[in-house]
């Protein structure tokens, strides 16, 4: 999703003590109706200081101030007492990434003036049908950026789906059979079952389509067919940390990509060993148990592909955290705060299997209590003049791809630099889309993106961009058909941003389906 911001211009002091503004999209640069934008008095804390007078305030003075934006955009709330307020604003199809911003300021004087902005949300559709093109009704389906989260749905009795306030980004989708569903006839005796099967009808996570979203897009008419596949089976064995095998220890399998929810559970016998029934996919499997101390916990990444698999191994380790430090060059001034996310994805391969958002305090930063496994570690972009540098784990280069973790000895340091490149440039028939930049390296696309929009006559600047190797995108506001990420960078131009120069690049929109 797109980082939106809330911009407080000239809080000056009249009388009226009125607070004024509009709400933009983002994306069109027009003003968005029907916002509700909610002024709420910021109330002291018991027991941390004594309120002045101003400060005492009534139940009744503690509701919230509230307006509707006009047709433009434009609200205007009247009669607010001074104080702090927190400031808040909704429409259904938009999305505010700050809907709580620091507190600002009502005195008497000239109107205070706020110039929100949000984003508009897409939207996907389609259908899930059977091996012999048959409707599925029922069909659970699951849309994931692979960044965190994931939006589901519930096919109808015609096996049709629609998933509302999509943001914008590049998503697989994935369609699972419904529960109650008998099971697909037997092959040469051999038991099969319906396998989680991702748009438009593969098994493996790695082969999946990528469906791009531009904001405020619209991607119809995508269908997936469930595949049925011959039932396998996973076994293998749990050790403690000393090597010794685990009796009763709790196994537990998810799929690898999409939906975490477990597919299976077991325990341990005697001699630590374990056995699963599957069907062909690419799956996580944990080990877990808890002792005096802690909960100790393993877990692997298993492929079936056409096979059993047998001799897995899980030894059982202990949690640690990761604790790390955020630099600025040159420094930020004293009063500057800036924000930034941190996350910590687990798992070398495309998407996301868990994703932990550090703990900021400063300049420092906390990682939530994890286990021994291959992670990457990055961070949003903060606002231009900065860019996200360099990312050092352990001595290793978190930038350069997925890193070992495997102790609470591990420091972690997130550069962020001023300055960067530039990428500068006229689209061909852009109409009002946007161009944004796409990093050729897959691991860095985790990151916030850098895009701007085309102005009147088609002119865009990308500014603070990370110096390296880009595909450049040009992509209308709204898309009316199936677009899978890959498609589109076959249209895209691929270009090099280096440190303090700006790079020129025409380009033209891409055409998808009936465009």
């Amino acid at each position: 999703m797109r980082f939106v911001c809330l911009f407080l211009a000239g809080a000056g002091m009249l009388g009226a003590q009125v607070v004024e503004g509009s709400v933009s999209n983002s994306v069109t640069r027009l003003g968005v109706s029907d916002v509700q934008v909610r002024l709420q008095r910021v109330r002291s804390i018991p027991g941390i200081g004594v309120p002045t007078e101003t400060e005492q305030v009534s139940e009744a003075q503690q509701e919230p101030y509230e307006a509707l934006t006009e047709v433009s955009g434009k609200f205007r709330i009247e009669g607010v007492k001074d104080g702090k307020y927190n400031v808040t604003w909704f429409r259904e199809g938009y999305f505010a990434l700050r809907s709580v911003t620091a507190p600002v300021e009502v005195k008497a004087g000239d109107p205070l003036e706020l110039d929100l902005k949000m984003t508009p949300l897409g939207r996907v559709t389609g259908r899930v049908l059977d091996g012999k093109d048959h409707p599925v009704s029922g069909a659970k389906l699951e849309l994931s950026s692979g960044t965190g989260g994931a939006q589901t749905r519930i096919a109808d009795d015609d096996g049709q789906f629609a998933i509302d306030n999509v943001g914008s980004g590049t998503f697989t989708l994935m369609a699972y059979a419904p529960e109650e569903w008998d099971p697909p006839e037997p092959v040469d005796g051999k038991k099969q079952a319906w396998a989680a099967t991702y748009y438009p009808g593969i098994i493996h996570a790695d082969s999946a389509g990528r469906i791009f979203i531009a904001p405020g897009g619209e991607v119809t008419g995508l269908e997936i067919k469930l595949l049925a596949v011959l039932v396998r089976r996973v076994s293998g064995v749990v050790l403690g940390p000393d090597g010794k095998p685990v009796q009763a220890a709790e196994v537990r399998l998810t799929r690898s990509q999409g939906r975490q929810a477990n597919l299976q559970s077991t325990t341990t016998d005697k001699d630590g060993k374990f056995e699963l029934a599957v069907v062909d996919g690419t799956y996580r499997v944990s080990g877990q148990m808890t002792d005096e101390e802690a909960t100790l916990h393993t877990e692997t990444e298993v492929l079936v592909s056409g096979k059993d698999v047998s001799e897995v191994e899980l030894r059982l380790k202990a949690p640690f955290k990761i604790h790390g430090k955020l630099s600025y060059d040159p420094p930020r001034p004293p009063d500057t705060k800036t924000r930034t996310s941190i996350f910590l994805t687990e798992g070398a391969g495309p998407g996301v299997i868990s994703m932990s958002n550090a703990t900021v305090e400063g300049d420092t930063f906390t990682l939530p209590a994890i286990y021994a496994g291959t992670y990457t570690l990055l961070a949003s972009e903060p606002e231009p003049p900065y860019y996200l540098a360099s990312v050092r784990v352990s001595g290793q280069d978190g930038m350069a791809g997925p890193v070992y973790l495997g102790s609470g000895n591990d420091p972690a340091e997130i550069v962020f630099r001023a300055g960067g490149g530039a990428v500068s440039g006229n689209v061909e028939d852009c109409h009002g889309g946007a161009v944004e930049l796409i990093p050729v390296q897959e691991n860095l696309r985790g990151m916030v993106p850098k895009f701007d929009r085309c102005d009147a006559v088609g002119h865009f600047t990308v500014q603070a961009v990370r110096p390296g190797d880009y595909y450049a995108l040009a992509v209308a506001p709204l898309q009316g058909a199936p677009v899978a990420l890959v498609t589109l960078l076959r249209q895209a131009t691929k270009v090099t941003v280096r440190e303090g120069e700006t790079t020129r690049v025409d380009l033209k929109a891409v055409k998808v389906g009936g465009q």
